[in-house]
């Protein structure tokens, strides 16, 4: 009863903070994306397992038992890091480097809206070169089945990260031509996430959808916001299908006979079988493992994540990889269940810690992103919006899958070739109106 009692609290602070935020566009989905993913990772097997009156589950033939007070306690942490997460926001004045309401935009902006448009293309296509120069064969060894899907992708880290650029470029500039309202933009932005999803099926890699689907929420509800506890409502709504999706592509890649894929499909609808397992695992590891406080010592992999393996061959592992070694009998490269960060925080400062971590991660998001719209955006809000929609957002929901220490490698690799094209085009642009004023 007190479990259902914390998850109501939950749910409450999280339809108050959106309506604190609803006039602040970016903040106000921000939280809102934050809010749902947190609760689908950290509150939606401990409820399913509730309702149903189980205490357990199993994930890769690991047994875990549940406990009443490991529900209170991952409840506790859920809304412990909702408050640190929005706290940062707000204290590190998010919503200043955000125009509250769109502006009416002049011809020449929106001709300079379009250069940023061509520096998202180019990115996009650099990407594409590069992966067919270079990962030729890994595409084709990839496309054979799931497990040489993840084998490839964990022991070439480019062809990982060409894939990952590549989608979250075509997801963007899809969107940004589905927002002209013409029919050529709309059938270039159609034809654009189209190739994201057959990108994401074909590699059997449902993360690669992931920027496809936050960039069609973008553009079906970014315009028109709706009332927070409406947007809940759809929400709840929209869960089920997530299910049904999560589990019709988790069928798909393991090759389930014709014939068995309904009853597949409908056993697996459950989050206990779906992506929230994997994190869960490590939450529950830790909240019954009885080990002193390490107090912030998992944080000093974040020097030593950045640097590449065939630079630092024995470059320590980070948690999700050793977490993975140690659970997982016969553990082979690529396999893995997912760190949680709600289960590193708790390893280092106890329940405390979900507060801590997440508002330094509140605080890093929100200046990350602060110093990309007055460094590379200041003048192209729409691009702005479209680009931390899809890139950032997806980026959001990505990190409730890796441990605190990966967060600042992924959102860097996710925005750094962007950025840089876009840097070099103002460059460029800046040194051809100083020739001009020679000139003259």
């Amino acid at each position: 009863m007190f479990f259902c009692i914390l998850v109501l609290i939950y749910l409450v602070l999280l339809i108050t903070l959106l309506q604190w935020t609803y006039k602040y566009e970016v903040i106000f989905f921000t939280i809102y994306i934050f809010g749902f993913t947190s609760f689908i990772y950290f509150l939606a097997i401990p409820l399913e397992l509730f309702f149903f009156e189980k205490d357990s589950f199993v994930v890769t033939k690991i047994a875990l038992k549940v406990r009443e007070h490991n529900l209170v306690s991952i409840a506790v942490l859920s809304i412990f890091s909702l408050i640190g997460f929005s706290s940062a926001l707000l204290i590190g004045q998010f919503f200043l480097h955000i125009f509250p309401t769109r502006k009416i935009q002049s011809n020449n902006n929106l001709l300079e809206e379009k250069s940023v448009e061509k520096c998202i293309l180019i990115t996009t296509l650099i990407g594409i070169i590069m992966l067919i120069v270079f990962c030729y064969d890994t595409i084709f060894h990839s496309i054979v089945s799931y497990k040489d899907s993840y084998t490839n992708r964990y022991s070439s880290a480019l062809f990982s990260f060409l894939i990952s650029l590549i989608s979250l470029g075509l997801s963007v500039f899809g969107v940004m031509n589905f927002r002209k309202h013409t029919v050529s933009g709309i059938l270039i932005g159609l034809g654009c996430l189209f190739l994201v999803f057959i990108m994401g099926t074909i590699l059997y890699y449902k993360i690669l959808i992931l920027p496809a689907l936050c960039g069609l929420f973008f553009y079906f509800f970014g315009y028109k916001r709706i009332k927070p506890i409406y947007l809940i409502l759809l929400t709840t709504i929209m869960v089920p299908f997530l299910l049904f999706f999560l589990a019709a592509f988790s069928t798909y890649r393991a090759n389930v006979p014709a014939d068995k894929i309904v009853k597949a499909i409908i056993w697996k609808m459950s989050f206990t079988r779906s992506d929230p397992a994997g994190p869960m695992v490590s939450i529950l590891h830790e909240l019954n493992k009885d080990a002193p406080l390490i107090l912030g010592n998992t944080y000093t992999n974040i020097f030593t994540i950045f640097t590449p393996k065939i630079f630092f061959p024995n470059r320590p592992l980070d948690l999700a990889e050793k977490f993975a070694k140690e659970m997982i009998v016969n553990w082979k490269p690529g396999q893995g269940l997912a760190f949680s960060p709600l289960a590193e925080a708790y390893m280092n400062f106890g329940y405390y810690g979900a507060l801590i971590q997440y508002f330094i991660f509140g605080m890093i998001w929100s200046g990350v992103w602060g110093i990309v719209r007055r460094c590379f955006f200041k003048e192209f809000f729409e691009s702005y919006l479209v680009f931390y929609y899809v890139v950032g957002l997806s980026t959001l929901i990505l990190t409730f899958r890796s441990s605190f220490s990966a967060f600042p490698k992924i959102l860097l690799m996710n925005i750094a070739p962007f950025l840089l094209v876009l840097f070099v085009a103002k460059r460029m642009k800046l040194n051809l109106c100083k020739n001009k004023k020679i000139n003259l």
